[in-house]
């Protein structure tokens, strides 16, 4: 995908003492800013405008910081003043006040130091309270929002038909059964064709407010005609699971994160992971705890019919387990044999890639990831495939390098199924894994590039994965920073899961952000990338520019590409 983070050489703005266009450089001048989120501006301009604040962050930041401030005025409305107060009773209120003011010192001076040390101490105390009252309720207003829509006109269509769905950095609160009060994100549903956002899901009369990082739900997923989310944990450390219509936006069901049994999930473990299995009925709840015990569940069973946790999993693990043959050696095949074990036995285990989970094309299998440490303080991944309805385990495989940033996805070709195991920087590869009844084998090994960085340096950032809906092209984009934050990568790399090689690495000046492959097979059908909290469009090959197609009106973020539906 070409880098277009640059700002363009030039572009048209209108001024508000000149009726004409006029070009000029960036940065672009604060009344040209506001002129185009006042929607002064001629189309076209508009759309240069639009374009290059998209990619400009000095522009972009100055637009954010002057749009609060017009939105603010602009909402105070065109009602007119009922009546001017006569000036003389605020005269009479100023004299009353010295009058009391007066009182008061005289009465202080007649108690004497007592007294005085005591209105001393209401004075602070009403001081304290005023500050308390600022300090917890003007967030809380500050942060109030509305529902999202689409601040651009006439873009391009993704698809002649279809719907794409995103997640934004608002949370809308939604109560269950027990008068519980939950925060979702909102999810837009948006017409492919035109970009205009079609439903605000889901369905609530409760106040819109803008989330927090650590407040956005930990998973959002699609799932034929639901849209479910795996809440944040709140004070308590309880979570929920939420499910609503992707159309109407009416709550399905609502229910507390615990063991089937009712009680709370064991000391330390937390939701953190959401699979949906093929026929949308079960879906499955991975846990990150902190420490493996033998027997404890990883996994919770969802009945999506309503919402009801009916079953755990537990799956154990082997003390040797196979790993895949050194390049060059004789085929396994052929030497079932000569097979390499790692004896881990000795070794320190904890929950991988934070209690992800993924599931097999035909719903059979789940794959989860245990991190291993070696006394020598090597490190191995060991992935695991048991049954998704008993938990027994099926098969390992260890794999050696640091996984401490990566990510794990499960295919959805029946005819070639597979599961992906992608580690980020300092050493990117794509593990391809079958996930059949032989698995999880190792079909290729994809070294992806990415940053150079000196031996022994760790990075920290998001590593985010997207398989088209074919199953053979697997899309995978990181934005990393090393730890003694000298070095950054910014990296999207599309690969052939089925040809089992690399076929395209771009890597932007900026951000890398998120790609979106569109499920619709219809021509001219586009691929959707998330950056800086705008959605573009381009083309499947990411060989094009990125073409500005949603941006919310009201300033706030995208954050999170969910799916799309072709129908």
């Amino acid at each position: 995908m070409a880098d277009t983070t640059s700002s363009p050489m030039r572009i048209a703005r209108v001024t508000t003492r000149r009726m004409h266009t006029q070009t000029i450089q960036c940065p672009l001048d604060p009344e040209m800013l506001v002129a185009e989120f006042a929607e002064e501006l001629p189309p076209d301009i508009a759309r240069h405008v639009r374009e290059h604040l998209l990619f400009c962050e000095t522009c972009s930041a100055r637009s954010k910081a002057l749009r609060s401030p017009y939105q603010l005025l602009s909402s105070l409305g065109t009602e007119p003043v009922p009546y001017v107060a006569d000036l003389r009773d605020s005269v009479r209120v100023r004299v009353r006040s010295r009058r009391a003011l007066h009182e008061i010192l005289r009465l202080t001076a007649r108690l004497g130091r007592g007294g005085t040390i005591a209105l001393t101490g209401l004075l602070g105390l009403a001081v304290i309270c005023v500050f308390l009252a600022v300090a917890f309720l003007f967030p809380a207003v500050a942060g109030v929002t509305t529902r999202s829509q689409n601040a651009l006109s006439h873009v391009p269509a993704a698809a002649p038909s279809g719907v794409m769905y995103a997640e934004t950095d608002k949370l809308i609160p939604v109560t269950d059964g027990a008068g519980q009060t939950w925060q979702v994100a909102e999810v837009i549903a948006v017409d492919q064709r035109t970009g205009k956002v079609l439903h605000s899901l889901p369905a609530s009369t409760g106040t819109l407010r803008v989330a927090q990082p650590d407040q956005l739900p930990t998973v959002v997923q699609v799932s034929g005609h639901l849209v479910i989310e795996l809440t944040a944990p709140d004070q308590n450390g309880h979570q929920a699971l939420v499910a609503f219509s992707a159309t109407s936006g009416a709550v399905h069901f609502i229910k507390t994160v615990a063991l089937p049994s009712g009680d709370a999930l064991p000391q330390g473990a937390t939701a953190t992971s959401l699979v949906i299995a093929p026929s949308h009925s079960l879906a499955y709840i991975g846990l990150n705890r902190p420490r493996i015990r033998a027997g404890e569940a990883s996994v919770l069973v969802v009945d999506l019919s309503n919402g009801k946790i009916t079953g755990t999993l537990a799956p154990s693990y082997d003390s040797s387990a196979p790993m895949p043959p050194p390049p060059g050696s004789l085929p396994i095949s052929a030497f079932p044999s000569l097979v390499p074990h790692l004896d881990i036995s000795g070794m320190t285990l904890a929950t991988g890639l934070r209690g992800a989970i993924a599931i097999s094309p035909d719903g059979q299998w789940l794959f989860d990831v245990l991190s291993l440490t070696s006394a020598d303080q090597h490190q191995y991944a060991l992935i695991r495939r048991f049954d998704a309805t008993t938990g027994a385990l099926a098969q390992e495989l260890a794999l050696p390098g640091n996984f401490s940033l990566a990510r794990l996805l499960g295919g959805n070709a029946l005819s070639n199924p597979q599961v992906y195991l992608v580690s980020g920087s300092p050493d990117a590869h794509c593990y391809i894994l079958d996930a059949s009844a032989q698995g999880p084998v190792l079909l290729g090994d994809v070294p992806l590039g990415g940053p150079s960085a000196p031996a022994n340096t760790s990075f920290t950032g998001e590593l985010r994965l997207a398989l088209t809906s074919a199953g053979d092209q697997l899309y995978i984009t990181q934005d990393v920073t090393s730890a003694d934050q000298q070095i950054t990568g910014h990296d999207v790399w599309v690969v052939d899961v089925r040809g089992i090689a690399l076929t395209v690495h771009h890597s932007p000046s900026t951000s890398a952000g998120t790609i979106l492959p569109n499920s619709s097979t219809q021509s001219g059908a586009k691929t959707f990338a998330l950056r800086a909290g705008v959605i573009s469009v381009t083309d499947p090959q990411l060989t094009g520019t990125l073409t500005p197609w949603l941006q919310l009106a009201d300033g706030k973020l995208v954050v999170q590409l969910l799916a799309t539906d072709a129908k």
